[in-house]
């Protein structure tokens, strides 16, 4: 059996994956992710454990947030950095001895949705998850584009706003994730109604319809809707997939206001109308990246 396990900035998510013509995901769980290291490697091996109980595990295929190097090494992950430079497939073989994968989270959550999702009847597909930060990903006549070093694709990190006077958490200037992304949510929340709570709380909220919290995700769409621009202005793809932590709840919400209004600033700030594109969201949800790290 394959167990799948996505590491988020703020949340483990993890499940046993069978593949074939309509892959399923048996036994989700979600942890919190741990923000040291040593806390992290316990609730990795605790989660792997667990499993292991009622399962035959044969294969760990693990999604991570961050750049991963052709070898599976993290070499840099802006929201987990005790990761930096580790090998965390290595330390989960020589621990467990068992088979393990390791890719960027979101070129697996893109690679499910090619293959069984919104990306299935196109060519050339760009993968956006919004959660913690911004991920993304580039699928070109069905086949990964990672750039020279594997690291193609984060559109977080492209800056929109170099006067902003706030570092991103990959140190530089006015980065779109500072606009778009579990922290934007939580200075938005804080500006609405004068609290603090983090983008969890205010995710769980949303879903629960309590309108502050919808306001605060939903403010960011003009944000988005410009890193959408910018995305088809220089990939020109069939299709851009968005989903992750808040995309999700915005929808289990009862509202996609954050998406919509995001998908109509970009067609209407388009240079021309003879540029066609689709911009949906996830067809496979939360169960994506744990599909795709097992293919």
């Amino acid at each position: 059996m394959n167990l799948s396990i996505d590491i988020g900035g703020s949340k483990i998510a993890s499940g046993i994956v069978q593949l074939g013509d309509k892959p399923t995901v048996s036994d989700f769980q979600i942890t919190n992710t741990l923000k040291n290291k040593e806390q992290f490697l316990s609730a990795i091996k605790n989660i792997i454990t667990a499993y292991q109980k009622d399962n035959e595990i044969n294969k760990i295929c693990i999604g991570c947030a961050g750049l991963i190097d052709n070898s599976g090494k993290i070499v840099y992950s802006p929201n987990l950095r005790f990761l930096n430079n580790f090998d965390l497939r290595k330390y989960i073989e020589n621990e467990f001895k068992i088979d393990t994968t390791i890719a960027n989270d979101v070129q697996c959550f893109t690679l499910a949705e090619a293959n069984y999702g919104a990306g299935k009847n196109f060519n050339t597909i760009v993968g956006i998850t919004i959660g913690t930060g911004i991920g993304g990903e580039i699928i070109i006549t069905k086949k990964h584009f990672g750039g020279s070093q594997n690291f193609a694709g984060e559109f977080g990190h492209t800056i929109i706003n170099a006067d902003y006077n706030k570092r991103c958490s990959c140190g530089k200037y006015g980065c779109l994730e500072q606009f778009v992304s579990g922290e934007a949510v939580e200075r938005n929340y804080f500006e609405i109604t004068g609290n603090k709570k983090s983008a969890r709380e205010i995710e769980l909220l949303a879903q629960k319809n309590d309108s502050d919290s919808i306001s605060a995700i939903n403010k960011m769409a003009k944000y988005l809707g410009i890193g959408i621009i910018n995305i088809i202005n220089s990939f020109n793809p069939n299709v851009i997939i968005i989903g992750g932590g808040i995309i999700s709840e915005n929808i289990n919400s009862g509202t996609i206001t954050l998406f919509e209004d995001a998908r109509k600033y970009a067609l209407e700030n388009l240079m021309s109308d003879e540029v066609k594109i689709e911009i949906k969201t996830s067809e496979l949800g939360y169960t994506a990246p744990l599909i795709g790290a097992a293919l």
